[in-house]
């Protein structure tokens, strides 16, 4: 469950922002605000769900006499870390989706291939040492098998991995936000 609750909160988030510019075409017809805000508005919702069930996995711990340790709490900057990303993917997502209606079918599928590039699953240790190099490229991979070290474990994250993560997170917020911004004015009219 500790690998499965930040792969759900990026789930969740990318695919109710890819569909959220389209079910809001009427409100930004009529009002013009900042368009950013739809699709971080379903990042935040998801972030709300991953405290309520964030919650729930340390109750379940300490039912089951699993001792919670202080290191715990530095799963609050990865998944800080983790929701820069989700965020920069919900923006090219939203971008994206105005010009490419099919997004919506194709998503599923490219989350479940993607669950399988991170340690949702499955330990992080049954990687093949082969492709290890590669695969720790991946900061979802990084995030998540973090966060599952901090809350069961009690094991404190590689700092190298984390700046990795934070310096990937906002060059590619930074794209992504710039992409969006480059579309904002398309968004209302292409829909």
């Amino acid at each position: 469950m500790a690998g499965l609750l930040p792969w759900s909160f990026c789930s969740t988030a990318l695919s109710t922002a890819a569909s959220g510019m389209l079910s809001h075409h009427s409100l930004m017809t009529k009002v013009y605000f900042p368009r950013e805000i739809v699709p971080l508005s379903y990042v935040a919702a998801a972030l709300f769900d991953l405290v309520i069930a964030s919650l729930l996995l340390m109750a379940m711990m300490l039912f089951f006499g699993l001792q919670i340790s202080p290191v715990a709490l530095t799963g609050v900057p990865i998944v800080a870390i983790l929701a820069l990303h989700t965020g920069a993917a919900c923006l090219l997502l939203a971008s994206l989706q105005v010009y490419v209606r099919d997004i919506n079918i194709a998503l599923p599928l490219v989350l479940q291939v993607l669950m399988f590039t991170a340690p949702v699953v499955y330990p992080a240790m049954i990687v093949p040492q082969s492709v290890q190099a590669f695969y720790w490229k991946n900061p979802l991979a990084i995030l998540i098998s973090d966060f599952r070290a901090a809350i069961l474990g009690g094991t404190v994250p590689d700092t190298g991995g984390l700046l990795y993560c934070v310096l990937l997170g906002l060059i590619f917020f930074l794209v992504a936000y710039s992409t969006f911004k480059w579309h904002e004015s398309k968004i209302v009219d292409e829909m």
